[in-house]
C-alpha cells in the first residue's frame, strides 16, 4: 500500500552531532530485541524488561512516552478516537504509554506513530491491524527528531474505520477471545501493541456478540514482567509455545497432561494461552498476589481454578494430583531456605512420572550484578537482599542466582533433573525441566549431599 506525505517532505539529513540520553550506540543500532520482552525478530525472545525511566517528548498534542532503557530501536504509537466520532474528544484512547485499552466505542480512530527508518527518502513503514493493511500518510516529526538527534526518524498517521477495515473478518470466523492487534514495521524492525476492547465496541463493530481477550490492569502487568509494555498476552503466548515445545522434546506433547498447575501464576497471563493450545486440561493457578489473583477469579474463571495460597507450604491439594506443574520466575526471586520447601512440596503434589518445569536466571542477565554472579560461582547460589523490592510482593521476593550444577546437584535430590537450557524460554530465564520419579527410592534429601 503506497505511503502519503502530509505537509513538506523533510531533508535527507536527520542525523545529529550529540548521542541519544540514556541509550548506547550498540542499543540504538541493534534491532534484535527491538523492546526487550516485547519481541522484534522472526522467533523473538520471551520475558519483559524493567523500565526505570520514561522521557516526556516536548510540544507533543497528546502524551507520549520513549522508554530509554528498554527499546534498543526508537518506536512510537498512540491512538486517538477522531473528533468526528467523539465529540470533542481528543484525549488519548491508547497509546504507547499505559493503559494499552480502547477508552471509547468509536468506530473511527487515528493512529499517531513514529520510529526509526534506514531510507528517510523510501521509507518501508506498515502498519497492519489483525492482519490487515492500514492506508499510512508520512508526517515530519521534528518533535521527535530532537530527541533522536542521531537516529533517521520518521512520523507518520493513519485514520482507521474499524468497520470498514475489518470488514473481511466479519464475512469470515473471527477468533474469540479477540484482541485488538496492531503490528508496526519498518524495514526489518517490528514490533506489535495488543490493545484491549470491549465487547460492545465488538458487538457495535460485527453486529454479533463477541467476547473479548481480558487484559489485566498496568499496575499488575508490570507487578508480573517489570511492565506494561502493549504485548501482555503475546509474551504470555510465546511462553507457553515454548513449554509445549520443551514438553514435546523431553517428555511427550502438552495435550498429554491432563491436570496442570502454574505455581505463581499471577493474573494467569500463561494459563491463559496454555488454555488456548490445550482447552480440556484441568488448570490450576496458585500465588501469594491475593490482588492478582482477585482479578484472574473474575475476569478468567472459565481458563482455571485460581487460589491465593501462603508464603510457605502446604499447597490446598492432596498428594499426586498434577500431571505437569510449571513455575516460572519464581525460584529466581527466593532465598535459599524457601525454595528447599517449596521443592519437597511441589513434589509432594506431583503425580509419580509429572512433570515440573521451572527456570533460573541466565548467567549472561543483565539484572545480575558481577558482585552477585561472583557468589554464585563460588558456591553455585547467590541469593541478592538489595535487589529492588516488586511493588506489592514481600519482602523476601528478590532476586536469586543459581548454576547449573547448583540445580542438578540441589535440586536434583527432589526430582530427576531432565534438562537445563539457555535462554530458551525467554531473554533472561533459562528452563529446567524435572521428573519426579516414579522410585520412592529416589528421594532421600539429607544434609551435605
Amino acid at each position: 500500500m503506497p505511503l502519503r506525505w502530509s505537509g513538506s517532505k523533510p531533508a535527507a539529513a536527520h542525523r545529529g552531532e550529540l548521542p541519544m540520553p540514556g541509550c548506547s550506540r550498540r542499543r540504538r543500532g541493534a534491532w534484535k530485541y527491538a523492546c526487550r520482552g516485547v519481541g522484534a525478530d522472526p522467533e523473538p525472545p520471551v520475558g519483559a524488561f524493567r523500565p526505570r525511566r520514561f522521557r516526556r517528548l516536548p510540544n507533543t498534542a497528546h502524551t507520549r512516552f520513549r522508554n530509554q532503557d528498554a527499546c534498543n530501536f526508537p518506536f512510537g504509537l498512540q491512538v486517538t478516537a477522531t473528533r468526528a466520532e467523539v465529540k470533542g474528544v481528543t484525549s488519548s484512547l491508547m497509546s504507547l504509554d499505559p493503559p494499552y485499552r480502547l477508552r471509547s466505542d468509536a468506530v473511527t480512530h487515528r493512529f499517531i506513530g513514529w520510529t526509526e527508518v534506514d531510507d528517510p527518502e523510501k521509507p518501508d513503514i506498515k502498519l497492519t491491524l489483525n492482519g490487515i493493511e492500514a492506508p499510512l500518510t508520512l508526517k515530519w516529526r521534528p518533535d521527535v527528531v530532537a530527541q533522536f538527534p542521531d537516529t533517521i526518524m520518521q512520523g507518520f498517521f493513519a485514520q482507521v474505520d474499524f468497520r470498514e477495515l475489518l470488514r473481511p473478518l466479519a464475512d469470515g470466523e473471527i477468533s474469540e477471545p479477540f484482541l485488538l492487534e496492531a503490528k508496526l514495521t519498518s524495514g526489518h524492525r517490528r514490533r506489535t501493541f495488543e490493545y484491549a476492547v470491549t465487547e460492545q465496541w465488538l458487538e457495535s463493530l460485527f453486529e454479533r456478540p463477541l467476547r473479548a481477550r481480558r487484559i489485566p490492569p498496568e499496575h499488575l502487568q508490570i507487578r508480573v514482567s517489570g511492565s506494561a509494555a502493549g504485548e501482555f498476552h503475546g509474551t504470555g503466548e510465546r511462553v507457553a509455545k515454548r513449554i509445549a515445545a520443551l514438553l514435546r522434546g523431553y517428555d511427550r506433547p502438552l495435550q498429554d497432561y491432563g491436570t496442570i498447575l502454574d505455581f505463581g501464576s499471577g493474573p494467569g497471563r500463561v494459563l491463559d494461552a496454555v488454555r488456548d493450545l490445550h482447552p480440556h486440561a484441568q488448570l490450576y493457578g496458585v500465588d501469594i498476589d491475593a490482588e492478582a489473583i482477585g482479578w484472574a477469579r473474575t475476569e478468567l474463571p472459565e481458563v482455571a481454578d485460581f487460589q491465593v495460597v501462603g508464603p510457605t507450604p502446604p499447597l490446598p491439594f492432596p498428594k499426586a494430583t498434577f500431571d505437569l506443574i510449571v513455575c516460572i520466575s519464581v525460584f529466581t526471586h527466593l532465598p535459599e531456605n524457601m525454595q528447599s520447601k517449596w521443592l519437597s512440596e511441589l513434589r509432594r503434589v506431583l503425580k509419580p512420572g509429572g512433570i515440573l518445569l521451572t527456570t533460573k536466571l541466565n548467567p549472561d542477565n543483565d539484572y545480575v550484578p558481577s558482585e552477585v554472579r561472583a557468589k554464585g560461582l563460588s558456591r553455585g547460589f547467590a541469593y541478592w537482599e538489595m535487589a529492588d523490592v516488586t511493588a506489592g510482593l514481600p519482602g523476601f521476593y528478590r532476586l536469586a542466582y543459581h548454576t547449573e550444577d547448583y540445580v542438578r546437584r540441589q535440586w536434583g535430590r527432589y526430582f530427576e533433573v531432565l534438562h537445563v537450557g539457555s535462554r530458551n524460554l525467554n531473554d533472561t530465564q533459562d528452563a529446567v525441566l524435572m521428573r519426579r520419579p516414579c522410585s520412592t527410592v529416589w528421594w532421600m534429601p539429607r544434609r551435605g549431599r
